[in-house]
């Protein structure tokens, strides 16, 4: 009972963040995207190794990076440090529907990047907050139907993030933009 009115005030919210966004989607390929953020699931170490690669392959691309991964409550964020520009965020920093309201996120959210790259493969509501919220030319996610995405790769099949990254390049590659 109280997860559903908790669902039912989040998505009110949600619906009012979206509306108030007054983003004007703009496609971007991997040459003309100068700014790529990433939104990422690191609970575990392998992930985090893996989105480390990403970001260092986007970067001697020429690509200014920023990333924001979600960590578990008990998990060490110190010993997940990159670089910077790689932030983390947990439980403990979404309020009880699960927007963010530390300021950190909220201006990850905010920032006027060509891409977000949304690789968190579970949907929740704290990702829900961050991509409604985004100022992103572009919005790419692989969570199916995610109302909030530009462009959608269905990875249901696969659920993993490396093949959801490897079809993110290989569509960036492919779009032609004007």
């Amino acid at each position: 009972m109280l997860q559903k009115i908790k669902t039912y005030f989040a998505k009110k919210s949600l619906v009012k963040i979206k509306k108030s966004n007054k983003r004007v989607p703009k496609f971007h390929n991997f040459d003309s995207a100068k700014h790529i953020n990433i939104l990422f699931d690191s609970r575990s170490e392998k992930k985090f190794r893996f989105i480390k690669n990403v970001i260092k392959e986007f970067e001697d691309a020429g690509k200014f990076v920023s990333a924001l991964g979600y960590i578990e409550q008990q998990q060490d964020a110190g010993s997940l440090v990159y670089k910077k520009e790689v932030m983390f965020f947990s439980e403990k920093d979404v309020n009880w529907l699960g927007k963010p309201k530390d300021e950190t996120i909220r201006a990850f959210a905010i920032d006027k990047a060509d891409i977000l790259l949304n690789l968190c493969i579970e949907d929740s509501m704290a990702v829900k907050f961050i991509a409604a919220s985004s100022k992103a030319d572009c919005i790419i996610s692989g969570i199916k139907d995610d109302p909030y995405a530009d462009f959608i790769i269905d990875v249901s099949g696969k659920n993993d993030t490396e093949y959801l990254v490897s079809q993110i390049k290989h569509y960036l590659q492919l779009i032609k933009c004007a």
